[in-house]
């Protein structure tokens, strides 16, 4: 009975994560979730791949200023204090220029929100496609 319970848990998981990643990834909005502390790109879903033209394996080893412009306001620096700021006031809501794999520059509306996973601090960054 308690192998079956188990089973039956690992099924329940298995379709939970499914789901979830169906959502992700197929969310008409560009996703970043970044470590809270050092910006680093922990995951992005595939709207954010289509937007700035990076393989899913190659965006999980950029950080923040690898997809910005880098012209002051938009370093990483920059970046990092609106992580703080997100951090310690809540939800921000900025405009950011941003800079695609090509180097195309572009402006993205960005909706940054803190969230703690597995006691993990991470930031996750939404960009509405216009």
């Amino acid at each position: 009975l308690i192998l079956r319970n188990n089973e039956q848990s690992v099924q329940h998981l298995r379709r939970s994560e499914e789901r979830f990643q169906a959502i992700y990834h197929s969310i008409n909005d560009a996703i970043v979730i970044q470590d809270a502390q050092t910006g680093a790109i922990l995951d992005v879903n595939g709207k954010m791949l289509e937007m700035y033209g990076y393989t899913h394996s190659e965006a999980l080893l950029l950080d923040i200023h690898a997809i910005s412009s880098g012209v002051p306001p938009y370093t990483q620096e920059n970046a990092l204090e609106w992580i703080r700021k997100a951090a310690t006031q809540g939800a921000q809501y900025f405009e950011w220029q941003a800079k695609d794999k090509s180097g195309r520059l572009f402006w993205v509306d960005i909706n940054m929100k803190l969230a703690t996973i597995a006691n993990q601090v991470l930031v996750s960054l939404v960009t509405p496609i216009k």
